[in-house]
This record gives C-alpha cells, structure tokens and sequence, in this order.
C-alpha cells in the first residue's frame, strides 16, 4: 500500500528570471513534506540567458541532498509555460513516480504536507488536489473558474458552487495529478503559451470523469503574477497578447465551447477597449492581436513574436 511516506512525485517548475523565487520555494518543499526524500524535482529553465541559467544551478546544489533527484535544465528557446513542464516531465518520466505535481516559482508553502496531499490522488475518482490558496489576501481553495459567456476567470471561494456557465479547473499556481491521469492526457497543451492550459487539461480529461479535490490541510500563498510580468495592475505585452489569445484558442480547440465562441470574441473586444483606455494603444492593440491570433491563426505553432518583450 502507498503511504505518503513512500509516495514518489515528480515535481515540475519552470522558471523565467526567476531564481530567488525558485529557491525560496526549494525551501518550502524540503521543509514541508515529511516525502521531500522521495521528490524527484526537475526545473527548467526558460529564460534563454546563460547567466540566469549559471546563477540557478549554482543556488540550487545545496538542495540536490534534500531530494531523491533535483535536475535543472535550460530550454533552447522560450516556448512557454506548457512547453516548459511538458520539458521538465520529460526529464523524470523514466522514474517510477506516482504523482505529478506542477508548481509555480511564486507559491511559498504556509502549511501542510504534499506527500499527504499527493495520496489523495490516488483515489482515481479524484485524481487533481489543489492547495487552499491565498491570492491577494483572499484564501480560496485552490479552484478557478472561466465564464463560457465572456472568458473571463477567476479564483474561486472556499466550498463556492459555481453555475452551469462556469467551467471549473485547477488554478494555474499549483496542483498535483496522479500520473496515469497526466500521462493519458500527454501532459499540457503546447497550443498556449501562457493561460488556460488546466483549463483545457480539465476539457481533454473530462471524458474520464476526473474530478478536482481541494485540500484544506495544504495552504500556499500565490503572488499572482509574479513571474509572468503581470503585477500591481500592469501586464507586459507578453501576457496582453497571451491573455487575449488563449482564451479565445481555448473556446476554439473544444467542441462543447465552440458554441460560446462568439459571445467570448466579442467580450475579448470589450476587454481589448478596456486595455487600451487604461494602459494606451500600444498595449490595446497588442491585446487585439492576440484575439485574432486566437481566433484566425494556426493552433499547432508556437507564438515567440513578443517574448522578447516580456
């Protein structure tokens, strides 16, 4: 029988100049989980900046004991943050694994154990656990939900039940999946770059029956945005673009969305005025780019165009 004692997880992090994050978050997870022995972590590293790349691995050596393997390596460009788990996935699937947790650089670990965590997993009904979540000083936990009338998201609250019109995942910070789940849906969709992947990982697993499991014993801290550029009110034209396009990919890629696309296109365009009163034109056509990319362009590309702009 699998205890969380002897539960083992692959750990997956993708970091975009973000070192001081990732190690404090190193941190939290040797410290909080009675199973850090058994944490097979894999980080890549998607900045394409040999210094970041140096500083991450020399900052990382006094972890590779506190775990039964730590790996890191450098993607050869920046494609993405599904591009980058399905990467660091690929680094340890050759391990005998049980679980699969996904995590973000700016989660810090308040309270709790991931190996527990991790064990509910196994119970098939209910293969995603989710952490109850603090964002912006809100608990909630750990659920999002994205409108079919207007792609809108949004964290939910504690027990909240959300309407029809609501399509419920994991939050895009941190969940963890059993691995024969994340191995039949292949991992993430590498047809978005950032935004909306749990969303569609939960679409393309639905035929399963899969079920989210909030955890109340594991709480994080999330300092949303952190590492995608997107705080304290702004957005770098990365995540405008980004933001505007998977949404609409989203509605897009699904057949059981595709009825709510227009609605979704033409609440995008009242987000895309909405920007540019806000942030200028500049930053409102950058978000209308990324609506008729979603809408008009090819679903299989990868998109680098404004990666350098982040």
């Amino acid at each position: 029988m699998i205890t969380s004692a002897n539960l083992t997880a692959a750990v997956l992090v993708v970091n975009y100049r973000s070192t001081d994050r990732v190690i404090d978050l190193m941190g939290d997870l040797a410290a909080s989980s009675t199973a850090s022995s058994a944490h097979h972590v894999s980080i890549v590293d998607n900045s394409v900046d040999p210094h970041e790349f140096r500083k991450l691995s020399e900052r990382l050596q006094p972890f590779r004991h506190r775990f039964a393997s730590l790996s890191v390596v450098a993607a050869e460009e920046n494609r993405g943050y599904a591009a980058g788990n399905n990467l660091a996935y690929a680094q340890v699937q050759h391990l005998a694994v049980d679980v699969v947790v996904v995590i973000n650089p700016d989660i810090r670990i308040v309270n709790g154990d991931i190996g527990q965590a991790a064990k509910l997993t196994l119970d098939l009904k209910a293969p995603i656990v989710v952490p109850f979540t603090k964002n912006n000083n809100i608990w909630g936990d750990g659920r999002a939900a994205i409108s079919l009338l207007s792609g809108r998201s949004r964290q939910l609250a504690a027990d909240e039940v959300p309407s029809r019109l609501w399509l419920v995942y994991p939050g895009g910070h941190f969940f963890i999946i059993n691995r024969s789940a994340w191995d039949r849906s292949g991992g993430l969709s590498e047809h978005f770059f950032l935004y909306s992947e749990e969303a569609d990982l939960i679409l393309r697993l639905r035929a399963t029956d899969t079920s989210l499991m909030p955890d109340p014993n594991l709480m994080v801290e999330h300092d949303s945005g952190g590492t995608t550029g997107s705080q304290h009110g702004q957005k770098s034209r990365v995540t405008l673009f980004h933001a505007s396009r998977s949404s609409i990919v989203l509605f897009r890629s699904h057949r059981r969305l595709r009825w709510f696309l227009p609605s979704v296109f033409i609440a995008r365009l009242g987000w895309v005025a909405a920007v540019t009163i806000r942030l200028g034109f500049g930053a409102g056509g950058t978000a209308l780019r990324g609506a008729l990319d979603g809408l008009f362009g090819p679903l299989g590309p990868y998109y680098r165009r404004l990666i350098e702009q982040r």
